[in-house]
């Protein structure tokens, strides 16, 4: 390994650190990772800016927690820089070491000791000379988390939610630079991680922390993320604000990443892609080209009878809460065509074998080429 710099080894050493509670910028250029002969991570490019929340996004095996693991300083990346407010720490001006990077990690399974007491697994690793003080924050952040009634309980004593609120609350007491956070509410259930969550995003924004976020859920992504980093097989594959990547994906796979979609083959002609659902503006793609044409499953409008739109007959038909799902026959589509619709604006039907009426939402139709990917 390279020796670092004399000032990165002031700064390894505590001398000449950046004042903790100061949110800093972390940048990643042209990373990439092996483990042995495996590419894990290829020339990732990509920033967080000072005080934002930043989700990884990606199914398992695509590099996301490599990439935590290579920000906080666990191991060293096998190519490419690490940049903490434009200063390398990690890349061939040398390698700080994880205690001297001042980030934050929350782990999936909390990581929290069961021999010491909420306030003490808080007070871990804090500044012992100014103890009061520290007790003081400490308890102020456990109030603000609904668990200072649990200071001087164990861990074990403890919910999956609580416990994770008190690893976060751990992990930014010393207000690290950064706080890395490895798919934090996956453990838990569906209701109590909405819960965690809302918390944690609050708590987050109070501090103005900057934070990365590890995420295989793209709708938890969205809920908390200002901006998502989408990787795929250890490439970025889009990077942008939530609506963004919703609503202008860059691929086919993308948009299948992030909701249902009913894909339908067509042909471009005069500018247009010519579906049995109608025509659809086919943007920049050539005179006898094969697209997909994919519409999500709010952009189809379902009609009452078969005066309005396309005929079609109702297959199936479910009632999940506040939306109604249907699966749709279309003349010409081999697949089923799926619609879901707000409950109490789907038509009046008998039962299955209805038929009905099926458009398509513009505002919700993408067109991807037939031949890519």
């Amino acid at each position: 390994m390279i020796d670092a710099p004399s000032h990165l080894q002031e700064r390894a050493s505590g001398a000449g650190s950046p004042a903790p509670g100061t949110p800093a910028r972390l940048r990643f250029e042209e990373v990439s990772h092996r483990y042995r002969t495996a590419t894990v991570l290829d020339h990732v490019s990509f920033s967080v800016d000072p005080g934002q929340i930043l989700c990884l996004l990606g199914p398992s095996g695509c590099g996301k927690t490599t990439l935590l693991r290579l920000a906080a300083g666990v191991e060293p990346q096998s190519e490419g820089r690490i940049y903490l407010d434009g200063e390398e720490v990690a890349g061939p001006a040398g390698f700080v070491p994880a205690e001297a990077r001042g980030l934050g990690l929350v782990f999936q399974d909390y990581a929290l000791f069961p021999h010491l007491t909420v306030l003490e697994n808080v007070l871990f690793g804090m500044n012992r000379r100014d103890r009061s003080s520290s007790v003081r924050l400490a308890r102020e952040a456990l109030d603000r988390m609904g668990l200072v009634r649990y200071m001087n309980a164990y861990p074990n004593a403890l919910s999956g939610g609580e416990q994770q609120r008190v690893a976060l609350v751990r992990a930014l007491m010393p207000r690290p630079r950064v706080l890395l956070m490895d798919e934090p509410f996956s453990g838990l259930d569906r209701t109590l991680r909405q819960s965690v969550r809302r918390d944690a995003l609050a708590l987050l924004r109070e501090t103005g922390s900057t934070a990365v976020i590890v995420t295989h859920d793209p709708e938890e992504a969205m809920q908390i993320g200002d901006r998502i980093v989408l990787l795929r097989a250890g490439h970025v594959i889009q990077v942008g604000p939530p609506e963004q990547l919703y609503r202008r994906p860059v691929d086919l796979q993308t948009a299948r990443f992030f909701s249902e979609l009913n894909e339908i083959p067509a042909l471009v002609q005069g500018g247009v892609a010519n579906t049995p659902l109608g025509e659809v503006p086919a943007g920049t793609y050539a005179n006898g080209e094969p697209v997909v044409v994919a519409v999500r499953p709010h952009g189809i409008r379902v009609h009452r009878g078969a005066a309005e739109g396309v005929r079609s007959t109702v297959l199936d038909r479910r009632f999940l809460g506040e939306i109604e799902r249907f699966e749709l026959s279309v003349a010409g589509i081999e697949r089923p065509i799926v619609a879901r619709i707000p409950v109490g604006f789907g038509p009046a039907l008998s039962g299955e074998a209805d038929t009905v009426g099926v458009s398509l939402d513009p505002e919700a139709v993408l067109v991807f080429s037939a031949n890519a990917g």
